[in-house]
């Protein structure tokens, strides 16, 4: 069996877009079946956690804004959405912009639209996801992952998003 390669989470938001109420009740309707067959699995699950970027929102741009923005577009697609996203700032950003695609460079893993909230929001990301690009000279390498052979992990991203005070408040739709 085959190890896959751990991708560490970086920039994926929380959803604030409404969900209409047939949607959620059937979602209710699917986890209660899924708790009367195996009610195991969902003790152990542990619901996802996103922050919304506003809390990332820098005074002033990173100094390596524009070399950050570079990098983040050169990465890997490695996994493409059946639609676009969008962006979680009221604006004039269509969604068309904000990509379809999760990006990677085989040891991150970003939304397509990452570089936008960089640009024009000045958003920050980790210092640790800045200090990986900066010890690659801010040169995406060549990455041969597919999808099936990765696995995400949240764990650094909602890590560093509650030291920053992401969860305390979290924003309303």
């Amino acid at each position: 069996m085959n190890r896959k390669t751990k991708l560490h989470v970086v920039g994926f938001w929380c959803d604030t877009r409404q969900v209409p109420a047939r949607i959620e009740e059937s979602r209710e309707r699917a986890l209660s079946v899924l708790k009367a067959k195996n009610p195991e699995l969902l003790a152990r699950s542990r619901p996802v956690k996103y922050p919304h970027p506003k809390y990332f929102v820098s005074e002033q741009p990173s100094p390596d804004a524009r070399k950050i923005c570079e990098y983040l577009r050169r990465g890997h697609r490695i996994r493409e959405q059946m639609g676009y996203a969008y962006c979680r700032f009221a604006g004039d950003t269509p969604d068309e912009a904000m990509g379809t695609a999760d990006m990677t460079d085989g040891t991150w893993v970003w939304p397509e639209g990452l570089p936008i909230y960089v640009e024009r929001y000045d958003v920050r990301l980790p210092d640790e996801f800045v200090e990986h690009m900066r010890r690659r000279d801010f040169k995406s390498p060549p990455c041969a992952l597919n999808y099936e052979d990765v696995e995400y992990h949240l764990g650094k991203w909602t890590e560093w998003s509650e030291r920053c005070g992401a969860f305390e408040n979290p924003p309303h739709a």
